[in-house]
């Protein structure tokens, strides 16, 4: 899965307001979060962890997680990607990352940062799906595997 390109014109953001929603990401959701002149970006690795998917698999995927009272934080790109926000990144076999790839499904490597979406662009290229519920633990990064395989089996 790739980044997505900017297909809208984006407001440029206000550091100020970049800084404080930052802040609010890391208390309410205790979220390592850096905010600089380009938006609110997520430090992947330590504490969160993000599988992307296609739209088609992703709303199956997501329709799972909640049968299963999983719910996700999701974050929509505009080229149809969905990023589910989980709990750190647990060992798996290889014919499991080998399963995903098939799908596919993509992830990030640990260290790399995610920009979070802002409430002032929901038209832009990243926006909230399913906001984060403060007090909701993300769901674990094997639960969310596990209903990727079970609604996208080869």
């Amino acid at each position: 899965m790739t980044a997505a390109v900017l297909e809208r014109p984006c407001p440029p953001p206000s550091t100020a307001g970049c800084a404080v929603l930052s802040r609010y990401y890391a208390a309410e959701f205790a979220w390592p979060t850096a905010a600089d002149a380009t938006g609110v970006w997520l430090r992947l690795g330590d504490v969160v962890d993000a599988l992307i998917m296609r739209e088609a698999v992703a709303a199956k995927v997501n329709a799972r997680l909640v049968q299963c009272l999983l719910g996700a934080p999701v974050i929509e790109l505009t080229n149809g990607d969905w990023i589910f926000l989980t709990q750190r990144r647990t060992p798996l076999r290889q014919s499991t990352w080998d399963h995903l790839a098939r799908i596919p499904v993509g992830w990030r490597q640990p260290g790399t940062a995610l920009r979070l979406p802002r409430a002032d662009e929901p038209a832009c290229d990243v926006r909230w799906r399913h906001h984060p519920v403060a007090g909701a633990p993300l769901p674990p990064w094997t639960a969310v595997v596990s209903a990727i395989r079970t609604v996208a089996p080869l």
